[in-house]
Formats: C-alpha cells, structure tokens, sequence
C-alpha cells in the first residue's frame, strides 16, 4: 500500500509538473518579416515582443531581420513569414492578384525623400544628374509619382545603385540619393553637410509606410490570432512612443549596435513625427489615403485604371467566445445555480435601483449575458446603500458585487476579476468654460463630487489643498456646476452622459479628461475562488463589439423613470393654478415673441451674410476658443483637406502645425493681433505646406474668439526659387559682359607683346631686354586674367554661408568686374570710405546687390546723352551701430510716379529687350532677407565739382555684429 501510495504521489507531481509547463508550449509560434535592420523603426513590435505583451496575446513571435536577398512580400505569400513590414507599393502587389492584406499602417507619412546638392533646388533639376537609388524605390514610390507628374523618366536621369553610404553623396560621386529622414540625414547634420530635400509630399504626392501585412490566407483562416498580433502590435508601439530612453536602449543592448544611441535617439523623434499620434489612433488605416494614392498609381500608369482593391484592408468582426468551462468549474455550477449579488442602487447607469426596486445598467446587463451563456440566475439581495452592499459581501451574506473598483481595503474581504469596464474620468464644465488640457489646469477651482466617493480622499492625498463640496448624488454635483457654485466635477463617461440627458442638464459639456480611469471588475468573496475563475472565463468571452452595444445603449439613451401616480391629483391641481397665471401671460408672451422673432431673423440674415463673406475669401479663416476650432470657412476645409465641418470643429489647431513652426505659432497665439508671418502647417493627410498666417483675438462677456487666416504659399514659393535663378542668370549675364570688357586691354597687351617678339625675332632685332620686358607685360596681364577668373568664379559659389568680411574690399572687388564697362561708357566711379567696416554675413549675395544698383546706374547714364561728366558715387560709413551704404549717380534720376514701384518683381524702366525687372527686386530681398538689412530708394539733387547734378540715390543699412 505504501509503495502504491508513492508512485500515486510521483504521477500527481508528475502531472502537476507537466499542467505547470504546459503554458509556453501552447502559445501559437509566428514570424515578422522586417524590411530593414534592426532600429527604432520598428520599436513597436521590438517592444511588444520584450515587454511580454505578444505573450499576452498567446503569441510565440520571431522577429526576423532583413537580410540582403530576402523578398519580403514573396516570404509572406509563401508562408515562410505569417506577417510582414513593407511601403504603400502593396497596393501595386495586391492590383497584380497577389493576395495581401493590409493590416495597420503606422509611418502615416513616409519617410523617403531625396536629398540633392544645394544647386538642385526641383524635381526638374534632376535632369541629367547621378541618383543613387534602389530601382523600386524611384519606380513604384510617391518619388516616382512626383517624377512622373514632371515627365522625367529614367532615360533623363542617370541612377546608380545604392551604397546605403553617405560618404558617396558627400565625396560627390552622386549628385543626389533616396534616404529615409529618419536615418541618413542625422549623419549628413552630423557632419554639417549642406543640401537641399525634394520631399513629393511639397508637390502633392504622399504614401505611407511601416505598414504591417500578412497574406490571404493567413488573414481568413486564422483571423483570430492576427486580430490579436495588431492588438499586440499597437500596444507595443504604444509604449514605444511613451517609453523611448527605455526602448532605445533594449535595442542597441540587444538587438543591434549598428547606430549609435544618438543616432536611434533622432530616428525615436523624427518616427513620433511621421506617426502623427495626435492625430491619427496608432496602427489605424486611413481609406481615403488608400483610395488616393491608388488613383494616382492608375494616373501614372503605374497600375491599371480598373484596379480592384476589394479584400485589401483587413476586417475582422469580433464574436461572443463560447465559454470552455473545467470539469471542477462545471460541477459547481450545477451545484450553484443562484448567484448573489448586491448592488450600488444610486450609480446610474452603470447600475441603479428602480422604482419596483428591479435593478438595471450597464453592469447587469453584462451579466445577463453571463446568465445566459452558463444557464445560471443573479440574484439581486436588497440593500439601501452601496455601503450596506460592501458590508453584506464581507459578511458572506451575498456572493457578488457586479461593478466595484479594486482597492486595499476591499481586497482584505473581496477577490477580483479582471476590469471588464474601463471609462477615463471626465471633466464636466459648463458650456461657457473653455476646455483644459489637464486637471491641474484648474485644481484651484471649487468642485463637487458625491459623498463617500474613493476618489475624494484620493484627490485629496495629491492635492492638500483642492476645495470639494461633497454632495449627496451625481444629479446634485452635476447641478452644482450648472448653478455656477462650482466649477467642475468628475464623472465617468456614461455617468456624465446619462445625467445631462436624464435632467436636460444641458449647459454642462466636457471640457476634458484627467489621467485616471475607473477600472470595474466583478467583487467576488474571496472564499470562493471557482466562481472567480467562471466569471473572469465568462466575461473574456464577451466581444469588444457587444459590450460597446451595451454601452452605447445607456449612454446615448435617455431612460424614463417609472411614474409616481400617488402625485397626480396634486401635479394636476397646481398645473390648473399655472395654467390660469400663463393664460394671463401667454398675451404678453405672444407680443414679445413676435418683437424676438424680428430680432431672430435679423440676427440669421446676419449671420448669413458672415457665413457667405468668409467663404467668399481666398484665404482659410479658422474661428477658434483656447486654440479649439469651433468654426471654418469653406477655403480652409480645402487646404486641410477636410470634408466637412465636422471633422474639423473640435480639432485643436496646434496639432496641425509642424515641429518647426510649433513655438513661434503657439507664441503668436498668446497675442491679441500678431502680424503676418510664416510657418509650416500639416495637412489632415500629413502634407506639410508653407502659408502666410496672421491672427487676431477679440473678447466677449463670457469668452476670447480668434480669428485667424492662412494663406497657402506653396506656389508662391516655388515662382521664388524660380526668381531667383532668373536674377542669379541676369546678373551672370551682366558680369560676363564686364568681364569682357575686363579682357580686351589684357589680351591685347599679350597679343601685341607676342607679336611684337615674333617680328623681332624675324629681323634679329630682338634683344634681352626687349624679350625680358614683353615678357613680364605678359606675366602681369596672365596675372590680372587670373585673379579675375578667380573672383568670378566666388561668385558663382552657391554654398550660402555665413562669413566675416571687409565691406571696403568687397566693394573694391566688385568694382573689378566693372572697370572695363565702366571706362567704355566714360563713367567716373567716386569713392568716400570713412573708415573699414568689418560685416558677417553673405559676401556672394551683397556683392549680386550692390552690382544690380551700380549697372542699373550704368545703363541711366549710357541711355540720356550728358554734355558733363557722367558719375557714380559710393560712400560707406557707420552711424547707430550700423553699416551704411549710398550710391548715387548723376543720371537725372528715377521719375517719381515709378520711383514707389523699382522693388516691385518684374518692374522695370528701361526697354522690354534690355531688362527683366528681376534685378532691383532681388536687390531688396537679398538686403531685406538674407542681411536682416533695409533698402530705400529717392532722386537727390546735389553738388560736385561746384556743378549741380540730379540722379537717384539707394541707401543701404546693413547690422554690425559679430557670428
């Protein structure tokens, strides 16, 4: 017996053993396919995999990184992989009946841009340059969409194949390469490389990225497990976004040291930025993107203008689990088929008492669906108090609490199942109050909330100071804020939404939200442990869409009490008492409303008329309270690219404004009137565009209304770069003819020198001397051709950089190029500097300026036929820390009805053939923009030589100061 007995207790051990080490073997084991190396672009499923959230899920995840071969797309076709990471082209794969399924999209912009030398301002620059590129990423990407719209093909552009090696594009061996701006462009900073980005998103064409898919297959037969692996998935990132520092350094310990810490640090930031999270729910899909970016593949021929995207987007419909109950679970339901439970009967709706003392809500409506599913009956034990509930079930004398919150002193009586309900906490204001970010925005404010609540003493422990007037129910909080007694309360979000609709509460709305949540589980005796484990199996069986159902019922729903008949007879006399006194007033009423209705429609047509102004304008005009659109006009639905009102009333307008521009923006709103000024804004689909915006605040009784206006500048910034080029190409032209007139002296002395030599030589008549000297006139003309070449040449430098230099040489410098012009049109150049002047700043842009005003100088005094001498006078001096400079000439001046309009692009006053009117106008941007300088224009008369001239005189001031 006793050696029976020990092998018995060896076989339950045994088993024992084995039921203990079963859980791993029975996770479901699936493989991510990445398509690249390890780094925080994929933090998201990195952090799932190691904060155990995949393992949650029932999930064995391998995460494979790419290798040099491996077709991801293909992988995932064939099985090799269950899912896989890859670019929008999987639109173009799936119109090509390959089956994939796209499951979560979470780059919403894509990071892939080129990055060109500074010379390659546009697209259309390309042309003839060495792109260092993968074949898909121009063919099949938003890059190829954007060559496309400027019908650039590859026989226009020379593509090399990709190093994934920066130093190719900074030694000069490619004029430009497709890098993602998560990655590549830390090292280019790094380095201080200058260069420009083609970005499609400025031109239109945007796609996205990160973008997680699986097959067909693996999508309809087994939809339960890649509902879970996107659950795991967004959590994962979820966290990776909150918790970067930690994530950062689990891959670079773990996973890779490819990229430094820094290095993963810029991509955590730049990934948060191409993500959007404030505006779009992590790993969601946005179809109309989809639709778009199909439509514009169809237009380039990309894919076939029939395209069938029918099954592309993953759906899966979430159904009730049936429950799976052990055989101890189902004997003793079959012991116990009655449950007590007892109630809070004044916590509607998520539970309440009834007149007939029947007990509803959103927590027995759950269990009504646990009854039917286990054939078993909650019994409702009456109590006056949810007090008296908390105390039966401590006395055994019920088995339940069907909606309790877990805390320390409940747990010493009370087990728990999981949170079945979880709500946020709202703050609930009236109408007049403006939203709030937090609740310590406004924890000095007086609050209520009802008696006898955990989260009085709660608040209180974080907050000594916080002033709550305690009340007797939510109806009673909710009408303190009402009345004005305090400023806010706290409730849950059914609650709020069912007391404001039950007592017509509306003047209250919900200014925001704090960081709590209330986290409901089923309070179970803590003696009784296998009810615990039925109901925590039974309510993970309830669907996320069924118990949305359920409180989409409650919470949208306007419940009716049942009625009291004991009042009729005295609801009935005092109607008839007030029925005499409005009968009475009701001739007053008629009268007055008449006077409002007047007053009614005057104020709609008014408002029409607004309404029709503000859409009649080709600017955006948001209307916003405490930075939270509350109206826009027909314009800024277009720019944003909403589609109706409603999806941007309510938005905050901050959350559109890209990283760049968020200070200045957010300080612009702090002032009453801002001037107009600059800044990038982020379109709904992530488009980042340039505008001109300008704001003004103005205030009512109760409340501060901006308005603001946005401007699109996108074409108007790209006709500048188009400007620019033109004045860069007009003043080259200018220069080349100085320089020739430069040339011809030198080149002459040369010519005759070496002819002079070859005569000499022919008659024997050359001697040393007369060799040595012709000689040396060669040397110092080669010389002077040289330096020019030289000077020219720095000009033509377009690396634009800051440097310190001698405004008196740089103007002697520039007077170099026009010496030769200048003696062929007989004009005396006179210089005054009071004393060297020392400038930081663009040396190659002032040098453009002062040549546009000294040959626009040139040509006045070459166009009018002077008996005198012709002049231009330049004078540089300081005065009020400031460097001045005046130029002037004796040409009769500038006529004044013209004189307001010499800056104005394409203005010109000579002839159609000799001036684009781009000189003067490029003149002032560069002195005004580039220099942080001013530039004024004016006919002055003066004397010289005791003669009196007239002629025009540009004053320029430029700041001193050091880098």
């Amino acid at each position: 017996m006793v050696l029976r007995d020990f092998f018995i207790l060896i076989f339950f051990l045994f088993t024992s053993l084995y039921a203990n080490n079963k859980s791993p073997k029975e996770l479901e084991k699936v493989t991510l396919q990445l398509e690249w190396k390890y780094q925080f672009e994929f933090a998201g499923f990195i952090a799932a995999y190691e904060k155990g959230f995949y393992k949650d899920m029932g999930l064995d995840v391998e995460i494979k990184e790419y290798h040099h071969g491996i077709n991801v797309i293909k992988d995932v076709l064939k099985g090799k992989a269950n899912y896989g990471i890859h670019n929008s082209s999987l639109i173009i794969t799936r119109t090509k009946d390959k089956p994939v399924v796209l499951l979560a999209n979470y780059f919403k912009r894509s990071p892939l841009v080129l990055v060109a030398k500074t010379d390659i301002v546009h697209p259309a620059d390309l042309i003839g340059k060495k792109i260092m590129a993968m074949k898909d990423e121009i063919k099949n990407s938003s890059l190829g969409l954007m060559l496309n719209h400027f019908n650039i093909t590859n026989k226009d552009i020379n593509i090399i194949k990709h190093s994934f090696d920066s130093k190719d594009f900074i030694n000069g061996k490619v004029d430009a390469m497709t890098v993602f701006t998560s990655n590549e462009l830390y090292y280019l900073n790094k380095e201080n490389i200058k260069y420009n980005i083609i970005n499609p998103v400025n031109y239109g064409f945007y796609s996205t990225s990160c973008n997680l898919f699986t097959s067909e297959n693996e999508a309809k037969n087994h939809k339960e497990r890649t509902l879970k692996f996107i659950k795991a998935s967004n959590k994962g990132w979820e966290y990776a976004l909150k918790n970067q520092d930690e994530i950062i350094q689990i891959i670079y310990n773990k996973y890779s040291k490819q990229k430094s810490i820094d290095a993963l640090v810029y991509e955590a930031k730049e990934t948060k930025s191409l993500m959007m999270p404030k505006l779009y729910d992590i790993g969601s899909i946005n179809q109309d993107l989809i639709k778009h970016l199909a439509k514009q593949l169809a237009k380039a021929g990309i894919i076939n203008e029939d395209y069938n995207l029918n099954g592309f987007i993953f759906s899966a419909i979430e159904k009730n689990k049936k429950i799976k109950l052990t055989k101890s679970q189902k004997e003793y339901l079959k012991e116990k088929r009655i449950i007590k439970m007892c109630n809070n009967p004044n916590w509607a709706p998520i539970e309440f008492k009834k007149a007939n003392h029947n007990i509803q809500g959103i927590a027995i409506d759950t269990l009504k669906l646990i009854e039917e599913e286990l054939d078993i009956k909650f019994k409702h034990i009456h109590t006056t108090s949810w007090s008296q509930s908390q105390q039966f079930l401590k006395e055994k004398k019920c088995d339940i609490l069907p909606a309790a919150i877990k805390t320390a002193s409940r747990s010493k009586y009370a087990n728990f199942t999981k949170p079945y309900l979880k709500y946020d906490l709202a703050i609930i204001t009236k109408n007049d109050k403006p939203f709030v970010s937090d609740l310590e925005s406004i924890i000095d404010k007086p609050m209520s909330r009802k008696k006898g609540s955990g989260l009085i003493s709660k608040l209180k422990t974080k907050y000594p100071n916080i002033n709550i007037i305690e009340t007797s129910g939510y109806k009673e909080s909710l009408q303190k804020v009402s009345s004005g007694e305090v400023y806010f309360t706290i409730a849950t979000l059914p609650v709020a939404s069912y007391f404001i609709s039950k007592f017509a509460l509306y003047d209250l709305h919900i200014a925001g939200y704090t960081n709590m949540k209330y986290n409901l589980s089923i309070a179970v005796r803590n003696d009784d442990q296998v009810l615990l484990s039925i109901l925590n199996s039974a309510l993970d069986s309830i669907s996320l869409k069924t118990k949305n159902e359920i409180f989409n019922k409650w919470a949208s729903v306007n419940l009716k009490e049942e009625f009291d008949y004991s009042l009729l007879w005295k609801i009935l006399g005092f109607i008839f008492i007030v029925a005499l006194f409005l009968i009475y007033r009701q001739s007053l009423l008629k009268k007055q409303n008449q006077k409002l209705k007047q007053i009614q429609e005057q104020l709609q047509d008014s408002l029409g008329e607004f309404e029709h102004l503000i859409n009649t304008t080709m600017e955006a005009i948001i209307i916003s309270e405490n930075s939270i659109c509350i109206d826009i006009n027909n314009e800024g639905l277009k720019i944003f690219g909403f589609r109706n009102k409603e999806e941007a009333i309510g938005a905050n307008i901050l959350d559109f404004i890209a990283p760049q521009s968020y200070r200045i923006v957010k300080e612009k709103l702090q002032q009453t009137t801002s001037k107009p000024y600059e800044a990038n804004i982020i379109k709904k689909d992530g488009t980042v565009f340039p505008s001109l915006v300008q704001g003004h605040t103005f205030k009512t009784k109760s409340k501060a209304i901006r308005i603001t206006t946005l401007l699109d500048l996108t074409d108007l910034k790209n006709k500048e770069q188009l400007l620019i080029k033109q004045s860069k190409m007009a003043a080259l032209g200018e220069m080349i003819g100085n320089i020739a007139h430069q040339w011809r002296q030198p080149l002459n002395t040369i010519s005759v020198a070496a002819s002079g030599m070859k005569m000499q030589k022919e008659f024997g008549t050359l001697t040393d001397d007369s060799f040595v000297e012709s000689i040396d006139g060669i040397v110092r003309s080669s010389q002077f051709l040289s330096k020019t070449i030289d000077d020219f040449r720095d000009f033509l430098k377009e690396d634009k950089q800051k440097i310190k230099f001698t405004l008196n040489q740089s103007i002697q410098k520039d007077l170099v190029f026009l010496e030769g012009a200048l003696k062929s049109a007989d004009i005396n150049i006179i210089e005054k500097h009071e004393e060297e002047i020392e400038l930081y700043g663009y040396q190659n842009e002032l040098t453009q300026a002062i040549l546009n005003i000294i040959n626009n100088a040139k040509d006045a005094l070459q166009g009018k036929e002077f008996k005198e001498d012709k002049y231009i006078f330049i004078d540089t001096y300081k005065k009020n820390n400031k460097a001045i400079i005046k130029i002037k000439d004796n040409g009769g001046g500038i006529p004044e009805d013209l004189i307001d309009k010499i800056f104005e692009p394409y203005f010109t006053t000579k002839h159609k053939s000799q001036g684009t009117g781009l000189g003067l106008y490029m003149t002032h941007k560069i002195i005004d923009t580039s220099m942080g300088g001013t530039i004024s224009a004016k006919n002055s008369s003066f004397i010289y030589n005791d003669k009196k001239y007239t002629g025009a005189q540009f004053t320029i001031e430029l700041p001193l100061g050091n880098p």
